[in-house]
């Protein structure tokens, strides 16, 4: 079992991310000013191809953490630097921002998304509220359920 908020799945390799010091957001611009393409991978042996904008992942962790997501959502009220980044930037997807979000602030949720594309998991859930999959413990009973990830 991945140790949450601590460990992750490389979007570019597969394989796990250790710690989160080796860990690497990354994401895009696409020409209307979105962000777009979030991805974590391993730090130096992943980032091979050029991105518009890339943090490491212990700035995206904690409380700290959520205030630099959310800031991909708003720049906020306080603007100190006008000049630095247009305000009508945003996630060009919400639920691929949303995604990262969780995979970043959400315990368990990393190791459980590897399974969000099983048909039986989906039937388990498709009755219940929007809300209810992403809890702390049916996130745990999904990776029961249907298995752990395996250490490549």
């Amino acid at each position: 079992m991945l140790e949450p908020l601590k460990q992750w799945i490389c979007d570019v390799c597969g394989k796990l991310i250790e710690t989160p010091e080796d860990g690497y957001v990354i994401w895009s611009d696409d020409k209307n000013s979105h962000y777009a393409d979030f991805k974590i991978i391993h730090q130096g042996q992943c980032d091979k191809t050029p991105t518009s904008g890339s943090m490491s992942v212990p700035e995206f962790l904690g409380d700290n953490g959520c205030s630099n997501l959310l800031s991909f959502l708003s720049k906020g009220l306080i603007r100190v630097n006008h000049t630095e980044v247009p305000s009508t930037i945003s996630p060009a997807n919400i639920d691929d921002f949303v995604d990262l979000f969780r995979r970043l602030q959400t315990p368990f949720y990393e190791e459980a998304r590897i399974h969000f594309d099983n048909s039986e998991l989906f039937q388990e859930f498709r009755e219940e509220n929007d809300r209810y999959v992403y809890s702390e413990k049916n996130l745990r009973q999904i990776i029961k359920r249907y298995g752990e990830y395996q250490v490549q």
